[in-house]
C-alpha cells in the first residue's frame, strides 16, 4: 500500500520548512514594531540616532526578504516534489493494472489522475495545508503582539473580524451554483466548438452553416449570460468584503485614536494596532475558503488512494517454461453485457506454426486473442499454455512468450531508436539491422543520425505502412516469439499490405494473423485457416480443405 503522506515522505525538508515558517512569520509581523519604533522616533517618545535607524532597519528588510524567500522556496520544493512522487505512485499503480481493469476507462480519465488531480492535491490540500502552518503562526504572533499592547483592544479587533469572516461562509449557496453553472455552459460552448472543428466538411458540404451558427450563436450567448450571472456574484461578494473590511480597518483606527486622546496608548502602539490588524484579519478571513479548498482537496486525496490501492500487485502461481509448445483452449466461454463474445471454444494452436483467423466483424476473432492477455475477466473453461492455467501465471511471464501487435502502432514522442526498441538498451547495429529487415530502410536513407530522428502518433512524416513495419521491427528485436496480429494490415494500399503480409509468412516466426482480406499466397501458406462466426470456432484447416473454402465463400473472400 502507498503511503499518501508525501510531506512525511520528505522529512529533512519538511523539518526545515516547520522550524524556518515561525520565524519567517514573526519576521513579517515584526513590521508592525518597526512602524511603532519609527511613529515613536518622529514623534520624540524615543530617541535613536536616525542614521543607525535606517540601518537597522534596512537589515530588517534583507532578513526579512531571506526568510520569506527561504520559507516560500521550501514550500515549492515541497510541493513539487510531493507531486513528483505521486505521480510515480501512479505510473506504478497503473502500470500494475491489468489490460481489462485499464480498459474500463478513456483516455480522459487517465490524463485527468496524472495531471489535474495531482494539481488539485498539491495546490488545495498540501498547498493549503502548508500555508494555513504560516497564517496560524502568523495569527499567533499578531494576537499576542496586541495582547502585550491592549488586551481589550485585541478582542475588539476580532469582533470587528466576525462580518468579514461571515461573508465567504454564506454566500458559498451563491457562489457554488453559478461557477457550477459557467462550467456547465462552457462544457456545452465547447461542444459545440468541437463539433464546428472535427464536422467543418459535413457543415460546408450540407450548407448548414447559417442553422449550425444559430446553436453556436446560443451556446455563446448562454455562456455569456452565466459568466455574467457568476461575475454578478462575484462582484457583490467583494464589494461586501470591502465593505466590512472598511469597517474594520477603519474602526481599529477610530478605536485607537479614542485610546491615543485617552492617553491608554501612544500614537506609535496605535500604529502597531493597525498593522497587527491586517496580520490577524487576514488569516481569519482566509479561514473558511481555505478549509473548503482543503477538504475538497480531500476528497480527490481519497479518490487517489483508492486508485493506488486498488492496484495489486500479481502473485503468479505458476512460471511458464523457457521455450513454450501449445496453446490451448478449453470449451471456453465469455458474455459481457449480456452479450455472448465466445461460446464453447476449442482450439489447439502450436508456437511453431503459422495461422490465419477470419470472421465477419464483431464475430470475436478479436477477442479470442485478447483473452490471451487478461483483456476480459470472468471467462468460463480454461486457457493452457503447455498445460499451465494462464490464471496462475503473471501477465509479464505470458508476454515474455507471447505479443500482440493490433492495427494502429503507437508511436512515442521519442527518437526512433526508442520507438523501435520500446525503450530498452539496445546496440545501435542490432537496432538498425531490425529495421532494414522489416522493410524500413527509407527511413535510415544512409544517415548516420538516423536512429535520432523524433517521431511522435501525429506525425506525418511516417506513413501508415512504415508504422506497422516498425511494429514488425519492435518484434524482430524481441528475438523468437509467437504473436498475434491483429487486423495489422487493415486500411493499407493493398500492395503493401501484401508485401506486408508476404513477409510475414515468410519468417520462420510462429505467428496468427488476425485479417479481414484475401492474399491467395499467405492463405496458401498458413498452416491452418481458423473461421470464427458468433463467438464459435466454425472451422479448422488448410486453405484446400473443402469446410474451409466453403465458409470463406460464405464470408466472401472467395
Amino acid at each position: 500500500m502507498h503511503s499518501f503522506n508525501y510531506m512525511r515522505r520528505q522529512p529533512l525538508r519538511l523539518l526545515f520548512y516547520l522550524i524556518i515558517v515561525p520565524i519567517a512569520a514573526l519576521s513579517e509581523v515584526g513590521l508592525s514594531w518597526v512602524l511603532q519604533v519609527i511613529t515613536d522616533v518622529v514623534t520624540g517618545k524615543q530617541h535613536f540616532d536616525y542614521a543607525w535607524l535606517c540601518a537597522g532597519i534596512l537589515l530588517y528588510i534583507i532578513a526579512r526578504a531571506l526568510l520569506s524567500f527561504a520559507q516560500s522556496f521550501q514550500r515549492s520544493r515541497l510541493l513539487a516534489n510531493g507531486s513528483r512522487m505521486l505521480r510515480n505512485d501512479l505510473y506504478s499503480a497503473t502500470l500494475a493494472r491489468s489490460l481489462n481493469q485499464f480498459s474500463r476507462h478513456d483516455h480522459g480519465f487517465f490524463l485527468a489522475k496524472f495531471n489535474k488531480e495531482v494539481e488539485v492535491i498539491e495546490d488545495t490540500y498540501y498547498g493549503t495545508a502548508l500555508r494555513g502552518y504560516y497564517l496560524i503562526w502568523q495569527l499567533v504572533f499578531a494576537l499576542a503582539g496586541t495582547i502585550l499592547i491592549k488586551p481589550l483592544v485585541t478582542v475588539a479587533i476580532i469582533l470587528l473580524c466576525i462580518p468579514s469572516m461571515l461573508v465567504p461562509m454564506f454566500s458559498q449557496k451563491k457562489t457554488g451554483p453559478a461557477q457550477t453553472a459557467v462550467v456547465d455552459a462552457s462544457t456545452g460552448y465547447n461542444n459545440r466548438v468541437e463539433d464546428f472543428i472535427n464536422g467543418f466538411g459535413t457543415v460546408k458540404f450540407n450548407a448548414a452553416g447559417s442553422r449550425f451558427g444559430n446553436l453556436f450563436t446560443n451556446a455563446t450567448a448562454w455562456l455569456a449570460k452565466k459568466e455574467i450571472h457568476n461575475q454578478f456574484v462575484i462582484k457583490v461578494i467583494s464589494e461586501l468584503l470591502n465593505f466590512f473590511d472598511n469597517i474594520q480597518y477603519i474602526g481599529t483606527w477610530l478605536l485607537g485614536g479614542y485610546l491615543v486622546l485617552r492617553g491608554s496608548i501612544t500614537l506609535g502602539e496605535l500604529v502597531a494596532f493597525s498593522q497587527l490588524m491586517v496580520f490577524i484579519s487576514y488569516p481569519l478571513f482566509s479561514a473558511a475558503d481555505m478549509l473548503s479548498q482543503f477538504y475538497g482537496g480531500r476528497a480527490v486525496v481519497k479518490n487517489v488512494t483508492q486508485y493506488l490501492q486498488d492496484a495489486a500487485p500479481e502473485t503468479p502461481k505458476a512460471h511458464l517454461p523457457q521455450q513454450i509448445q501449445a496453446i490451448d483452449y478449453h470449451k471456453v466461454g465469455l458474455t459481457v453485457d449480456d452479450q455472448p463474445l465466445l461460446q464453447g471454444v476449442g482450439l489447439h494452436l502450436a508456437t511453431d506454426r503459422k495461422y490465419l483467423i477470419v470472421g465477419q466483424s464483431g464475430s470475436g476473432k478479436s477477442t479470442l486473442m485478447r483473452q490471451l492477455f487478461g483483456y476480459y475477466q470472468g471467462y468460463t473453461g480454461t486457457i493452457t499454455i503447455d498445460g499451465i492455467d494462464l490464471r496462475d501465471v503473471s501477465f509479464s511471464d505470458i508476454t515474455s512468450h507471447l505479443t500482440y501487435v493490433d492495427q494502429s502502432t503507437y508511436l512515442f514522442n521519442a527518437t526512433l531508436a526508442d520507438n523501435v526498441t520500446v525503450f530498452h538498451d539496445i546496440p545501435a547495429d542490432k537496432i538498425r539491422q531490425a529495421v532494414a529487415q522489416s522493410g524500413l530502410q527509407d527511413l535510415l536513407a544512409n544517415n548516420p543520425d538516423a536512429l535520432q530522428r523524433m517521431l511522435s502518433d501525429k506525425s506525418t512524416a511516417i506513413s501508415g505502412g512504415e508504422r506497422q513495419r516498425l511494429a514488425l521491427a519492435r518484434n524482430r528485436l524481441k528475438g523468437p516469439i509467437f504473436t498475434i496480429y491483429d487486423e495489422l494490415t487493415s486500411g493499407l494500399d493493398p500492395r503493401i499490405a501484401t508485401q506486408i503480409e508476404d513477409d510475414l509468412f515468410a519468417s520462420e516466426q510462429g505467428l496468427v494473423l488476425i485479417t479481414h482480406r484475401y492474399n491467395p499466397t499467405i492463405f496458401a501458406k498458413a498452416d491452418d485457416i481458423i473461421v470464427v462466426n458468433q463467438g464459435r470456432i466454425v472451422t479448422v484447416g488448410q486453405d484446400d480443405s473443402v469446410d474451409v473454402q466453403h465458409a470463406l465463400q460464405q464470408l466472401g473472400f472467395l
